[in-house]
């Protein structure tokens, strides 16, 4: 499923750029940051939820309690991106100039926030088909995305189509994935006899999961400012080439770390199980084999993109693209980092315990914050990669001593 993600994204990034030119991918990349911004401070997750508490009710025989949360996750995650979805257009219609939205071109930022609507409950399905152990249909859904993604992009290149043909494709694209995973999940959750139904329509929770999702919610929207922030600031300090040079080198990198991320999702149940089981020394033996998993391909992986960047912008990108090398190279460093610790990273939540990831989230947010105001108004795209790196580094390193802290913690009782 990944890989026909990282595959579609790859081909959709080259045709976008060929598409459009640096000028005009630099405003995709605002429609892009500003739909993930405000979009993303507004949404409430429910794919932690869901894999940790779901989890905890189902292996303690509570099929009602583990239906409310399933129902409490979708629903909260579905009204949260329509909301999204209503402050997007709002600030654009009333703040799009000042922003850096033209006038003229308001009607496809519109178009490409619509992104929100048809992807609204995208990672709650993925949580339900993981529990399932039904990601085939994960894969069958991402395949006839990439499709609709591929197919409209190459129409837009086509035809000339510009802008708006491209915010068209990512918005068919959106819908046909979400719906078709909405479908696995509606039969993967029936065949594994996961209670997965809005009837009856109950959403109360307990109190301890009630403070997950806060503190999930806040994790959330500082994971949006993370993805999204930097080149909405960097759109105010930069000119749009800049902005286009930067928001294609992190999407190559971001693509870059979508198997890291598959890695952690899949470890995080099984982290659950054996913390709730209570069985502490399994839990770091599977912790010590998939990070050092995550090492290695970290390191092999990231140190072939580094030897070969030059070539790859110039082969997935085109000559236009050549200011987007220098920030690349430097953003790989942060991503290595990243990408090789990953497992552990989601650690705390399969513990039940959301406020390490955020307390962490917030304060490598403001390092990045921090240095891209001090280096972009000078250095461009290549002081907001700098800026990565250091929220990279700093996210890592708090993260890890969460982390061990729970590794070592022996149950209660024991």
């Amino acid at each position: 499923m990944h890989a026909v993600q990282i595959l579609s994204s790859a081909i959709g990034m080259a045709l976008a750029a060929r598409t459009l030119g640096l000028e005009l991918y630099g405003l995709l990349a605002l429609f892009i940051g500003l739909t993930g911004l405000v979009g993303g401070l507004l949404y409430a997750p429910g794919d932690e939820l869901i894999v940790t508490y779901v989890t905890r009710e189902l292996a303690a025989g509570r099929r009602r309690a583990a239906g409310n949360t399933l129902r409490f996750a979708f629903a909260a995650a579905g009204v949260s991106r329509v909301l999204g979805f209503a402050a997007v257009t709002t600030l654009v219609l009333f703040f799009g100039q000042w922003i850096g939205v033209p006038a003229e071109r308001q009607f496809e930022m519109f178009v490409y926030a619509t992104v929100l609507i048809g992807g609204a409950v995208q990672n709650e399905c993925l949580a339900v088909l993981r529990l399932a152990n039904r990601l085939s249909f994960g894969f069958a859904a991402s395949a006839l995305g990439a499709l609709a993604l591929i197919a409209g992009l190459a129409t837009a290149w086509w035809t000339d189509g510009g802008i708006r043909f491209v915010a068209l494709a990512y918005a068919a694209h959106a819908v046909v994935y979400g719906t078709g995973l909405f479908l696995g999940a509606a039969i993967g959750a029936r065949k594994a006899r996961i209670p997965l139904s809005f009837r009856p329509f109950s959403l109360r929770i307990p109190r301890d999961i009630a403070g997950f999702h806060v503190a999930a919610f806040l994790r959330a929207s500082v994971n949006a400012l993370y993805l999204s922030l930097d080149v909405v600031l960097l759109a105010q300090f930069a000119t749009t080439a800049q902005v286009g040079a930067y928001k294609a080198a992190r999407l190559i990198v971001d693509v870059a770390l979508r198997p890291f991320h598959s890695i952690a999702l899949a470890t995080q149940a099984e982290f659950s199980k054996h913390w709730y089981e209570s069985d502490r020394t399994e839990l770091r033996r599977l912790a010590l084999r998939f990070t050092g998993l995550s090492f290695a391909l970290a390191t092999a992986g990231f140190g072939v993109l580094a030897a070969f960047h030059p070539w790859l912008v110039d082969l997935v990108l085109g000559d236009d693209f050549a200011s987007a090398k220098s920030p690349l190279l430097v953003m790989i460093l942060g991503s290595l980092v990243l990408a090789a610790t990953m497992p552990l990273h989601l650690l705390p939540a399969a513990a039940g315990r959301a406020w390490p990831n955020s307390l962490s989230s917030v304060i490598a947010l403001a390092v990045q914050i921090a240095g891209i105001f001090m280096l972009a108004p000078g250095f461009g795209a290549y002081g907001a990669a700098i800026a990565y790196v250091g929220h990279s580094i700093v996210l890592v390193a708090l993260l890890l001593l969460f982390a061990l802290a729970l590794l070592y913690r022996e149950p209660i009782g024991a």
